[in-house]
């Protein structure tokens, strides 16, 4: 049998328990929708009494959909899953997580995301993937693998002096995870400060600990990798991850590329699940 949670609360009642509305204002709006017609928000912008953002924040507490203040500047502009999820890249986003979601997170917890080349978007793609499996319900962690060129400290406007190459090196502990306040479910794990040897810290016995550790306290961990044609970090994560995504860009990316790649993955014992094509 299904079991479903069906919460009582209308807009007014969670507007009215918010501060943001009084119970003479849900009075007023209900009389002037009962008369026009018009839906209750509509008329309470046209009394005076919301503004669109009220709107939208309270239906996406009712719908349990995480809402971001467009005009925030707690994350970059470019996160198109949070800030405009009608988007044509958001939906793109959201059909890449139902088919991870059918094809393997519905028994595995980690992917690893790389690039066949540097700069088309794959950090971007993360980061943008994470919300969306957030937005989902899915207690989700990002991990910046990315410790040549991290930018998911960036996008999300947050501290890296303390990141994924302090716990490695033994200099920091989960507390180091950023615990997202704004964005219910999503968590995020920055680079650190970039240390000399990246290659020799993923591969050490700390890094296997950490992904099983991450796996078993997470639904969904997505690793932020670097592009695979300049460095061999992605191939180490592959070899724990299994799990792989790959990164390219129309017009740039080249087959005979592509397919040397998916012969590295094969044979550091992971498994291509899936690829976005960035330029559309």
């Amino acid at each position: 049998m299904i079991s479903t949670h069906v919460k009582s609360d209308s807009i007014g009642e969670i507007l009215v328990k918010s501060g943001k509305l009084s119970s003479d204002d849900v009075t007023q709006i209900t009389e002037k929708q009962r008369q026009s017609g018009m839906l209750f928000g509509d008329c309470a912008i046209k009394l005076g009494l919301l503004t669109q953002t009220d709107i939208e924040q309270v239906l996406s507490e009712q719908f349990e959909f995480s809402y971001f203040d467009k005009n925030s500047d707690k994350f970059d502009k470019t996160l198109l899953a949070a800030l405009k999820p009608d988007h044509p890249f958001s939906e793109r986003i959201r059909l890449l997580r139902v088919q991870l979601s059918l094809r393997w997170f519905n028994q595995n917890h980690s992917i690893a995301i790389f690039g066949d080349d540097a700069g088309i978007g794959t950090s971007l793609n993360c980061a943008n993937l994470a919300i969306s499996f957030a937005q989902f319900g899915q207690k989700t962690l990002l991990v910046d693998a990315n410790m040549r060129k991290p930018r998911q400290h960036s996008l999300f406007k947050l501290p890296n002096t303390l990141g994924l190459s302090q716990l490695l090196a033994a200099r920091s502990d989960f507390n180091a995870i950023h615990n997202l306040s704004y964005l219910s479910n999503l968590s995020v794990l920055t680079s650190g400060p970039l240390p000399p040897n990246p290659v020799e810290l993923l591969g050490r016995p700390e890094m296997s600990k950490l992904v099983t550790h991450l796996d078993s306290n997470y639904d969904v961990v997505i690793y932020d990798c670097p592009s695979v044609k300049e460095h061999s970090d992605g191939f180490i994560l592959t070899s724990l991850i299994k799990g792989v995504v790959i990164t390219s860009k129309r017009h740039q990316s080249k087959l005979s590329n592509f397919a040397q790649i998916v012969e590295k993955v094969d044979l550091s014992g992971g498994k291509l699940i899936g690829a976005i094509i960035n330029g559309f």
